[in-house]
């Protein structure tokens, strides 16, 4: 839990630290609410001044902005600091997040930096560890596993044939037996455990027939549950084929001038993340990027239905669908159904290629970023958008944005897994890294794009397995003069 606290400081650090920089407080405040509503076990996020009385800049509870740190967080700071670390140690002064487990608490706290050379401010994040600490009060100790049964019964039947040799050798009178006993074993050591011996040979015959009915038994519950683990893996293949069908069955997709690209990397069979898009008239296409919290059968249903939901709309309404009405409908279908259990996180954005305008709405989704070909002094310009996961509460406030969509210009979407998938070391691939991408390679074409994309994120990650599924849409608008971009 504190690894995962400190791996989300870190994150939301960086990206609160452009608008931290920019001065808008009023946007910080915002961003802030809206972090701590992306997930039940964040009870509290702030960004406190580097002043003595750490006065905070923005929280999550807006009736303590521009107060000093209280609560939690000021406690660890002060045990830190009685303890003679040293202030900037005890708030995050050095180059990561500092974490402070309150076991009786049932809580932890995280205290990040925000910038360096020299610190602007400290983001601290306050989570609860009482869900997982109740969850685990109720593991149940599984025991270790038992010795395979045939080598527990080649043991047995290895000391009973030894057992077999010494009578022989002491009674001749029961050699009779001894061949029978002898002659079972031996089809019992070839896997054949249908012999049976007479009963009245004594108590050994009459334990090697239960020995081997037992086996039998053992044998039949095996080929019982092959057959079941192979229906399970047939199902999940059939499964998996179905959720496939969910994004286009082509990745790099031409309407007119704009050109989009969509990859899509799962860690498990089965997950939540999907995209599609819809064409509206000849020069808008409405695109959509979505991803369930969570993964599995779950997940991936919550996310069939959405996406089954969305494409029925865009079948009433055709030309008048809306990117902030669609994130209602969806919202309304998923809290309907789940009662938020399961959340979903969305992106819908109408790419207007006559008008060369991007009208976008956002329910708590990874900020996607625009690139601007024709500003280098500021040719990253983020998305951001107010709006609560789908399916968190019943009736969130969805807000229609607009950007200007140049020709040339460049739309990059992803899903969290895309930034936050770490290396070895545990630090995140981060929105920082996808612009200097983006910067190298804007030239190529959307396809290309995506590829380096993602093969930076595969090596930065190296050999750590990914936790979470990965999904990247990037699109284009083309200038009409018939500039090709490079294929190099």
């Amino acid at each position: 839990v504190t690894q995962r606290a400190e791996k989300r400081a870190s994150h939301l650090a960086a990206r609160l630290l452009p608008t931290l920089v920019s001065g808008n407080y009023r946007q910080l405040q915002a961003e802030v609410e809206l972090a701590a509503q992306g997930s039940p076990e964040v009870v509290e996020i702030g960004v406190a001044d580097t002043d003595p009385t750490m006065t905070l800049l923005a929280c999550s509870d807006p009736a303590r902005v521009s107060k000093g740190l209280s609560g939690p967080a000021a406690r660890m700071f002060e045990e830190r600091v009685g303890a003679g670390s040293g202030s900037g140690a005890g708030l995050g002064g050095g180059d990561g997040p500092v974490s402070f487990p309150d076991h009786a608490g049932q809580q932890v706290v995280v205290l990040t930096p925000m910038g360096q050379q020299p610190v602007l401010a400290r983001l601290y994040l306050l989570e609860t560890t009482a869900a997982i600490e109740e969850d685990l009060s109720k593991v149940v100790v599984i025991p270790p596993a038992r010795v395979p049964i045939a080598a527990v019964i080649g043991l047995g039947l290895l000391g009973f044939l030894i057992a077999v040799g010494l009578a022989l050798l002491g009674a001749r009178r029961l050699s009779l037996q001894a061949e029978q006993v002898s002659e079972m074993a031996g089809q019992m050591a070839s896997g054949n455990f249908d012999a049976r011996i007479d009963p009245q040979l004594g108590d050994v015959a009459e334990r090697l027939n239960i020995a081997a009915e037992q086996v039998q038994s053992l044998q039949q519950a095996q080929i019982e549950g092959n057959m079941h683990a192979s229906r399970i893996n047939e199902e999940l293949h059939n499964a998996q084929v179905v959720q496939q069908t969910l994004m286009p069955d082509v990745r790099r997709i031409a309407r007119g001038p704009l050109q989009l690209c969509g990859v899509y990397r799962s860690v498990s069979r089965l997950s939540g993340d999907w995209w599609t898009y819809y064409p509206l008239d000849e020069d808008r296409t409405l695109l959509v990027l979505a991803d369930v919290l969570g993964h599995g059968v779950g997940a991936a249903v919550v996310g069939a239905m959405a996406f089954g939901c969305a494409a029925e709309l865009y079948q009433e309404l055709q030309g008048e669908l809306k990117p902030d009405l669609l994130l209602h409908r969806l919202n309304r279908a998923i809290f309907s159904t789940t009662r938020g259990k399961y959340t979903m996180s969305c992106f819908a954005a109408i790419l207007d290629t006559k008008e060369c305008l991007l009208t976008y709405a956002s329910g708590a989704h990874a900020f996607p970023m625009l690139f601007r070909v024709r500003d280098p002094q500021r040719p990253f310009v983020p998305l951001v958008a107010p709006g609560a996961p789908l399916g968190s509460s019943e009736a969130p406030d969805f807000t229609a944005s607009t950007q200007p969509f140049e020709q040339g210009d460049l739309l990059v979407c992803y899903t969290d897994g895309l930034i936050e998938a770490a290396n070895a070391a545990g630090d995140p691939f981060g929105d920082k890294r996808v612009r200097q991408t983006v910067q190298r390679s804007h030239n190529r074409n959307v396809e290309e794009i995506c590829e380096i994309i993602l093969g930076e994120v595969s090596r930065f990650v190296g050999s750590v397995e990914l936790d979470d599924d990965q999904t990247l849409v990037v699109a284009r608008n083309l200038p009409s003069t018939g500039v090709s971009w490079s294929s190099s």
